[in-house]
């Protein structure tokens, strides 16, 4: 219920916040179909779970594919998470995520450190694909 609560709480401040106006716009990476593990239909249900809380607000948002994340931020869309971390710690030198965690440096990369990286991959994406993002917004909403 705690975790009920923040989200609701989340989705209030977002809609407060008014960020079209402000040229925001959410994006969302996309599911990973090739995907496996135990946990894989849980994050599908949370994502089902995350996409009707912003429908039913009235919060627009663009789905990107994990590798189309990937190919903008580290070049490859097959990059591995060793890969995406390597280009985090090249665009931030003095930022030590292991640290800042105050994880033990594996070869390994976990979350949340993974988490990060994945968001600064999506925002990275969305800015460096303005116009192409806001025209299929734009498309989509016309075929409503």
């Amino acid at each position: 219920q705690k975790i009920s609560l923040r989200a609701s709480n989340f989705f209030d401040k977002l809609k407060q916040a008014n960020y079209k106006k402000n040229g925001y716009k959410i994006g969302i990476e996309n599911y990973s179909f090739g995907a496996k593990g135990s946990g894989t239909s849980k994050l599908y249900e949370l994502g089902g779970i995350l996409r009707k809380e912003l429908f039913d607000r009235d919060l627009e948002f663009v789905e990107i594919s994990p590798s189309s994340i990937k190919k903008t931020f580290s070049g490859s869309g097959r990059a591995s998470k060793y890969q995406m971390f390597e280009q985090f710690c090249s665009m931030f030198p003095n930022f030590n995520l292991f640290e800042f965690f105050q994880i033990k440096y594996s070869d390994k990369i976990v979350s949340p450190i993974q988490d990060v990286i994945d968001g600064f991959g999506l925002v990275n994406h969305l800015e460096q694909n303005k116009t192409k993002h806001v025209d299929l917004v734009n498309k989509l909403i016309g075929r409503i």
